[in-house]
């Protein structure tokens, strides 16, 4: 799932957040710890993804409005329309035999999107 929303607590630091890191890389090459996740039901996963996904989401529109984005400017908002559609829909791509699933797809074209989309005015 990610340790984003770890990372949002309001109490978290770094060095919670690297401990969680690497504790998740580590659980993820044990085949029992695997194993033990599989028994959770799919409907509790799928309610678990809507929790976690809505919470970067969430947290993703306070980096904006803190940062003071402006969404009148049409490349800020295509871009993100554009990147939470393609996130939301799991748009995957397949380049050379790889495949860049939703998330992958919608960081990346978020990227280039607005490099590409140039307004003749500077950042924000």
């Amino acid at each position: 799932m990610g340790i984003r929303p770890i990372v949002a607590a309001p109490s978290s630091s770094a060095e919670l957040a690297a401990v969680a890191a690497i504790t998740a890389i580590i659980l993820g090459f044990s085949p029992k710890f695997g194993a033990l996740i599989g028994t959770i039901p799919g409907p509790v996963l799928g309610g678990l993804a809507i929790v976690v996904f809505g919470l970067i989401t969430a947290t993703g529109g306070r980096i904006w409005v803190q940062n003071q984005v402006d969404f009148a400017r049409a490349r800020n908002l295509v871009t993100v329309a554009a990147t939470l559609t393609i996130g939301a829909g799991d748009l995957a791509l397949k380049i050379f035999g790889f495949t860049l699933g939703g998330i992958g797809t919608a960081t990346f074209g978020a990227i280039l999107l607005y490099q590409l989309w140039s307004d003749g005015e500077g950042p924000r």
